[in-house]
């Protein structure tokens, strides 16, 4: 009696074969539950710019971290460095009040990164970071990363007190 109950139990295959011990229940064998499914625990993602490929894009290169990737013209630059990892810090959520996220834009040539950065590889200022300006001040140079859009290839550096794990 206990063997045709343990047997009875135990979940069966497509071909009406008994299945080994230890398989899964059917239900648990559903595209549902695949290791590529999302956990349930899983917020819902944000929304991405993916990181381009083709050479049409601007390429962005963040010192000291050397990370690199190429991007859609007018992506923020703060975007961009959390796209890649770039330790970059941001308080206010990109609203351009925290100052956290100042970078330093390089302009000239670059034989190391194969580039070269103009002038214009940047959004000009915007109505956010010359108020900022006019109200904290920035560092000459310096750029607030949420505010200032990539327009072309751009080397850009982040200072130490704008990184979240200061070295």
């Amino acid at each position: 009696l206990a063997r045709r109950r343990a047997r009875a139990r135990r979940p069966r295959s497509v071909a009406g074969q008994q299945a080994p011990r230890g398989a899964f229940p059917p239900a648990w064998n559903s595209p549902k539950w695949t290791i590529d499914a999302p956990r349930r625990d899983q917020s819902p993602r944000r929304r991405t710019i993916p990181i381009a490929t083709d050479a049409t894009n601007p390429l962005v290169i963040f010192t000291p971290s050397g990370k690199r990737g190429r991007f859609p013209a007018g992506t923020p630059v703060l975007t961009a460095a959390r796209q890649l990892g770039v330790d970059l810090d941001s308080v206010c959520g990109g609203r351009g009040i925290c100052s956290k996220c100042q970078v330093a834009p390089q302009v000239g040539d670059f034989p190391k990164h194969g580039v070269t950065v103009g002038a214009n590889a940047l959004s000009d200022f915007n109505a956010v970071e010359r108020r900022y300006d006019e109200k904290r001040g920035l560092k000459p140079g310096r750029r607030l990363g949420c505010q200032a859009h990539i327009q072309g290839d751009c080397v850009v550096d982040v200072p130490p007190e704008s990184q979240v794990h200061k070295q």
